[in-house]
């Protein structure tokens, strides 16, 4: 099961990926031989995604077929029951209100502690798991304490790997241009490699970066 606030068409193959990776741990774990005459009994899986978002919803099912491959049915499908909001006021609608209301707050305040208190009081005035909230006030603010704090990490792990990626292009730009001012010294001059190097001023130590793509 997986939650969404913005629909995606490819939560199909995402589900089955997800499958494919446990079925794969739950087979090792108990030591099952996918190769004996015997079928071996597996688990039969129910894919569920929970919609939260506010946009026009999906069918109550997507398949495989329709979303990933043109609408043509081949040996593999994966179909996906799709929750959404109800007129009931069940449980499963105040789970989906109780994500629409943090969703507003977070992108209000931030992942913030006001913003948790907010979405705590807010769920609890309008209704909202107001008997769960009331009575696991403190269990709920550190479980959304935590979970935005792993949020924030992600997020920030993204930030730095996307500067490191430009940082890393920038030296890869730098290195082009050497490399293309040794050539032009090399093919204008009838330079060798070597003395390429030792006459644009890089350091001895440093040509075996550049020999290999110089020969």
């Amino acid at each position: 099961c997986e939650a969404q606030s913005v629909w995606s068409d490819n939560i199909c193959y995402r589900l089955l990926e997800y499958f494919v990776e446990w079925m794969h741990k739950y087979i090792v774990k108990n030591k099952y031989n996918l190769y004996s005459r015997k079928a071996v009994q597996l688990p039969v899986p129910q894919f569920y995604v929970v919609y939260t978002g506010k946009d026009a919803h999906p069918e109550d099912t997507v398949l495989l077929s329709k979303t990933n491959f043109y609408g043509i049915e081949g040996s593999v499908e994966v179909k996906v029951n799709v929750l959404h909001m109800s007129d009931e006021n069940n449980i499963l609608d105040q789970y989906i209100k109780f994500a629409r209301i943090s969703d507003e707050q977070v992108k209000e305040k931030g992942r913030t502690r006001e913003a948790i208190e907010a979405i705590i009081r807010i769920c609890i005035e309008n209704d909202v798991l107001k008997e769960f909230l009331e009575s696991r006030r403190a269990e709920v603010t550190e479980m959304l304490d935590t979970l935005f704090d792993q949020e924030y990490a992600v997020e920030a792990y993204g930030n730095e790997e996307r500067e490191e990626g430009r940082r890393e292009g920038r030296r890869e730009g730098r290195e082009e241009g050497v490399l293309s001012t040794l050539k032009s010294m090399m093919k204008s001059l009838g330079l060798t490699a070597e003395k390429a190097l030792s006459a644009s001023g890089i350091p001895e130590d440093k040509w075996k970066d550049y020999l290999p793509q110089l020969v």
